[in-house]
């Protein structure tokens, strides 16, 4: 319809309230409190007094011109979707029954939901101002997707065990994804593409790691984003760097700036001479870093799919590390070629069903 205005202050027993999609600016809502739904998306609307209807749970009050509005203390509410609004806050305390989630908003500077932990359903589009988010207390998420929020750099979603389906794209700035929550993810519910331009560094549970950096290296041709298990890209506090460059060495004379870069060759690290069960990654420069924060002898150990195809110089390599003082240690790695081996692998697989 066209409705400007709508009087329904006299309705004291409505408990739903549809009219979206009208031209109304102006709503005289009814003073008693029982109402239950509100759906008012698609006005021009600048505010209702939603915190006073408390058995409300459910709210649609996208696409209108709200540029302020109190939502928190509905304790019943499972739905809102305030997506399409001037809202340069959102505030979410104490909606201890909130499953589902929709904000797309171009003016919040920020987003805290850990307060709303049975959230399921969570959707952010075209949240520009939102620097960071961070999402790691919702261990009851099962749906998360951000879309086209230009200035986020940095998304935890630790901790988020139940998630099934996630969507991560036309975010420009971001930098890094965390991902480590201590369950195996149905990576087929993930969703990455090459809008991502900036993203360098991916953290998740060591066993996802290489199946994450696959998925990762169908959308980036010239993939430098690193992929594992510790999760800061720049740890915090006092730590050492070890760190270097792997080549091949392609004529045979030693490594030189001509020779190739080794591209992600796995380095197996073990401390005093006990494994760590753990491994750094040369990305696609040849490049890697390992973030120390202990004294003592660390020994990285290549890992090849046919070591005996090759030879390794340093193997293993032994760097001591005797004291903490964010110093930054070089070891390289040469790796020449240990006779002929023709070796063709062939692999068909369908990329649809």
């Amino acid at each position: 319809n066209e409705l400007q205005n709508l009087n329904i202050s006299n309705l004291n027993q409505l408990i739903t309230l549809s009219c979206s999609n009208n031209l109304l600016s102006n709503i005289n809502m009814p003073t008693s409190n029982n109402l239950q739904s509100i759906n008012c998306s698609g006005n021009l609307l600048t505010n209702i007094n939603f915190s006073y209807y408390v058995n409300l749970n459910s709210i649609n009050c996208s696409f209108n011109s709200f540029t302020s509005n109190d939502f928190s203390n509905l304790i019943n509410l499972n739905l809102l979707n305030c997506g399409g609004t001037s809202l340069n806050s959102l505030n979410l305390t104490n909606l201890p029954n909130l499953t589902s989630l929709q904000v797309f908003n171009g003016l919040l500077t920020q987003l805290d939901v850990n307060n709303s932990i049975q959230l399921s359903t969570l959707e952010i589009y075209n949240c520009d101002n939102i620097n960071q988010l961070d999402i790691s207390n919702l261990i009851n998420l099962t749906t998360f997707r951000i879309t086209f929020c230009e200035n986020l750099q940095s998304l935890d979603m630790s901790n988020n065990q139940n998630l099934t389906l996630v969507r991560i794209n036309s975010n420009n700035a971001l930098q890094s994804v965390n991902l480590k929550n201590g369950s195996i993810q149905d990576i087929d519910g993930m969703f990455f593409d090459s809008s991502l331009p900036n993203l360098i560094y991916f953290c998740a549970d060591e066993d996802e790691i290489s199946i994450l950096q696959s998925e990762l290296n169908n959308f980036y041709s010239n993939n430098t984003i690193s992929v594992n298990s510790y999760c800061s890209f720049t740890p915090g506090g006092n730590y050492n760097t070890i760190t270097g460059l792997s080549q091949f060495d392609i004529n045979n004379n030693g490594c030189d700036i001509n020779d190739f870069a080794f591209q992600y060759l796995g380095l197996d690290v073990s401390f005093n001479a006990v494994s760590t069960n753990s491994s750094v990654y040369t990305n696609s420069l040849g490049n890697y870093s390992l973030f120390t924060n202990q004294i003592g002898t660390y020994e990285l150990s290549p890992n090849l799919e046919n070591p005996t195809y090759f030879i390794v110089n340093p193997n293993p390599a032994s760097v001591n590390i005797p004291v903490i003082d964010n110093s930054t240690t070089t070891q390289n790695f040469c790796i020449t070629a240990n006779g002929v081996h023709p070796d063709l692998e062939i692999v068909i697989a369908p990329i649809t069903p």
